[in-house]
């Protein structure tokens, strides 16, 4: 499943580099219990097309459902400290 994480959703832009919204995501998600596959960007790529940031989530097949639970959980408050972080809705 991906994510798409994006600066404004009329537009759907990526993120100016300096603003550091992958690495940020990132870090947020680690302090959150979450680790997120690597997107196609990254510290020395620019993007090749101007989208937001896709964020790969692939829990494991035998998950249940209190797991998934607490996963979007997770997610959901990652996300909006992310978001509280760049400034962006």
């Amino acid at each position: 499943m991906a994510m798409e994480l994006v600066e404004s959703k009329e537009t759907r832009s990526y993120f100016a580099p300096e603003a550091n919204a992958e690495q940020l995501v990132q870090g947020i998600a680690l302090k959150n219990g979450l680790a997120f596959y690597g997107t196609h960007y990254g510290a020395r790529r620019r993007p090749m097309f101007s989208r937001g940031l896709p964020i790969m989530i692939s829990p494991p097949l035998s998950i249940t459902a209190e797991e998934v639970d607490d996963m979007v959980n997770r997610l959901d408050r990652s996300s909006s400290e992310w978001e509280d972080a760049l400034g962006v809705s």
